[in-house]
């Protein structure tokens, strides 16, 4: 098992590891899950481990798994990618609750508080941003009640499910977070 390296009340985000990938494969190959997210073709334990080699060696992304506290069950993971470390920005964050069964329990929203206060105050970020998908009203209501502004839409700039999908442009900057409750 990975070591905790942030813990929340009720999850902790910890390092992936090669005996994540399979879960990685499952989520993404899961039509449910794979609704919210820009994934259109299935993929493979080997696929992972190629993409965590990757991202291990790129320097400009940072994945951290999502795992329950009551029993270390890995349920999603966490992202910061496409940083740029001069800017002190990243063009992209989200996270994918990819076990079904442990959606609306509030451990998106815990991920979302985590991630924050550790991209703000250990990265140093001025300004994270994301881009969601315009009918995932869930993921924009938890992105908004924790401070980040919808900053414009990309019309028509996913393919998804065989249709093209707006994807709304959100984001936070730092002094926002750090004058907002939502640290806490």
């Amino acid at each position: 098992m990975n070591r905790p390296f942030i813990v929340g009340d009720k999850i902790y985000l910890r390092a992936l590891g090669e005996e994540d990938m399979d879960l990685m494969a499952k989520w993404f190959n899961d039509p449910e899950v794979r609704h919210f997210i820009p994934a259109n073709k299935p993929t493979s334990r080997e696929h992972w481990e190629k993409w965590h080699e990757k991202e291990e060696k790129d320097g400009n992304s940072v994945y951290l798994g999502i795992a329950k506290k009551e029993d270390d069950k890995l349920i999603g993971y966490a992202n910061f990618s496409e940083i740029n470390w001069s800017h002190h920005i990243t063009k992209e964050f989200g996270i994918i609750i990819g076990e079904i069964d442990e959606w609306n329990k509030g451990y998106g929203e815990e991920a979302i508080k985590l991630m924050l206060h550790y991209g703000f105050n250990s990265l140093n970020f001025h300004r994270i941003e994301l881009g969601v998908m315009e009918y995932n009203e869930r993921a924009i209501n938890i992105y908004e009640k924790v401070g980040f502004k919808k900053e414009g839409i990309k019309r028509e700039a996913w393919f998804i499910e065989g249709k093209w999908c707006d994807v709304v442009i959100m984001s936070i900057l730092k002094h926002e977070y750090t004058n907002s409750k939502v640290k806490e």
